[in-house]
């Protein structure tokens, strides 16, 4: 067991034994009755004190297991990836690539790209994100971003659709500047390291008909049954979700 863990299980039972005895003990709780009348200072330091470590320690083994579940993500086996005909090495890259893409369309506010490329909820975030700093004349600048590491964590079904979590880490300049190009949030001379889980949404690109000889195409084949030519299915991927597990300062 945690540290952190048995140090909260003592004090919680130490405040329950006080509580107990406080309600059946008489003689107890007449002295600290006493105690109280004539220390009422130090006895509200120690009650506060309390209060504040019975808080604490659950939050700090919380935070903990957290960032312990983050720091043990894994690839998932790269038979589940084959199933679905998709190389481990590119679907990284094409991932990555389009993360980026996203995040250039979105400080540029080229919303014809964007709605192409994002789930709806995803897409209607960022246009409320838009709004509010329009409405108050700022602009988020994203600049240099560098992959530090990347997971495909897990694939799944929804329904008929096929999702992927895919941890990224990555390095970037991340901050808020005025109309006056005055930085108001962040750093501009400083990167920060983020931690991200992004969903994505695999969707087939299915042809109907073989390039190669026009014979029509039987669904989920890669193969013409006609002239034998293996055909090039390609994967589209669509941003669902984006959550942020960590971030920090890169102190450079």
């Amino acid at each position: 067991m945690k540290k952190s863990r048995i140090i909260g299980i003592i004090i919680t039972t130490i405040f329950w034994i006080f509580v107990i005895c406080l309600i059946i003990i008489k003689p107890f709780r007449s002295f600290v009755s006493e105690v109280v009348l004539q220390h009422r200072f130090g006895f509200l330091i120690v009650l506060f004190l309390i209060v504040i470590l019975l808080i604490y320690n659950p939050l700090k083994s919380k935070n903990k297991e957290e960032n312990d579940a983050i720091d043990n993500l894994k690839d998932i086996p790269i038979e589940e990836l084959n199933k679905l005909n998709i190389n481990i090495d590119e679907f990284k890259v094409e991932t990555f690539k389009l993360f980026k893409d996203i995040e250039q369309y979105w400080i540029n506010k080229n919303d014809d790209k964007l709605r192409f490329l994002l789930s709806e909820d995803l897409y209607n975030e960022y246009k409320k994100e838009v709004a509010v700093l329009d409405f108050n004349k700022q602009k988020n600048i994203i600049d240099n971003i560098e992959l530090l590491d990347i997971k495909i964590t897990k694939l799944y079904n929804e329904g008929n659709d096929k999702y992927a979590d895919v941890y990224l880490k990555i390095s970037l300049y991340d901050y808020i500047v005025d109309e006056n190009n005055n930085v108001i949030r962040g750093f501009n001379d400083k990167k920060k390291e983020d931690e991200l889980l992004l969903t994505f949404l695999i969707k087939k690109h299915l042809l109907d008909k073989c390039p190669y000889c026009m014979a029509p195409l039987d669904d989920n084949k890669n193969m013409c049954s006609y002239c034998g030519k293996l055909i090039d299915n390609r994967n589209e991927y669509i941003l669902s979700k984006k959550e942020e597990l960590r971030k920090g300062i890169i102190n450079e």
